[in-house]
């Protein structure tokens, strides 16, 4: 069966953050943003990564998205992908030498888009609409989460492609963290006192058609 971008983006995205020396722009002109406009295959992308860039990547039989950063900046490319190598990307191991086998793999792909992920960052004043409505409206909204603390009454929180922080008022009796505590059934009519966007999430995450 024909694998799909959305089974590719929840199974198998993969992150590699990497920790090492400085970094300083590059290119002709002295601008990051047109040595990376200059990219036309993934081994472009790939070849300008240095040991302080993070990286994402996701694919379907017919598109392959890699996510990275440079300067702390997210950007985000989109290639064509073709069954066969996506067979064959599917079947590395993950290792150390995971992304120079990508490379050799999958380098020719031609990069179709490169779009700048971090300028998609929603503003405080966008967030701040938020404030007055409940758990349960970003539970419908697609909202998940990968923490909460009872004692602040806080959520890390997850939407589309960023991670954020999201407070709660209540005045309640102090809730307690037992093995089946439901998230969400607790929270749905809590109203939200604050949201911040911590950064990146999901690089990967694209809307599907």
């Amino acid at each position: 069966m024909k694998k799909t971008i959305a089974i590719i983006l929840t199974a198998i995205m993969i992150l590699a953050a990497f920790a090492g020396c400085g970094q300083t722009e590059n290119g002709d002109d002295g601008s990051e943003q047109t040595n990376i406009a200059k990219a036309q295959t993934l081994r472009d992308i790939i070849d300008s990564l240095t040991e302080e860039d993070d990286y994402q990547s996701a694919y379907s039989d017919e598109t392959f998205i890699f996510a990275y950063s440079k300067n702390g900046v997210y950007y985000r490319a989109f290639m064509d992908m073709t069954e066969e190598m996506s067979d064959d990307v599917w079947n590395m191991e993950y290792d150390d030498s995971w992304l120079e086998g990508l490379k050799n793999i999958a380098g020719s792909l031609e990069v179709k888009k490169i779009e700048n992920l971090s300028e998609k960052m929603p503003s405080q004043e966008e967030l701040d609409k938020l404030i007055g409505k409940n758990g349960q409206y970003l539970m419908d909204e697609g909202w998940g989460y990968w923490y909460y603390n009872l004692l602040d009454m806080e959520a890390g929180m997850s939407y589309k492609e960023f991670e954020y922080t999201v407070k709660f008022e209540y005045d309640g009796e102090p809730m307690e963290n037992t093995d089946d505590f439901d998230f969400w059934e607790n929270f749905k009519d809590l109203t939200i006192k604050s949201v911040t966007c911590d950064g990146i999430g999901n690089a990967t995450y694209i809307e599907e058609e």
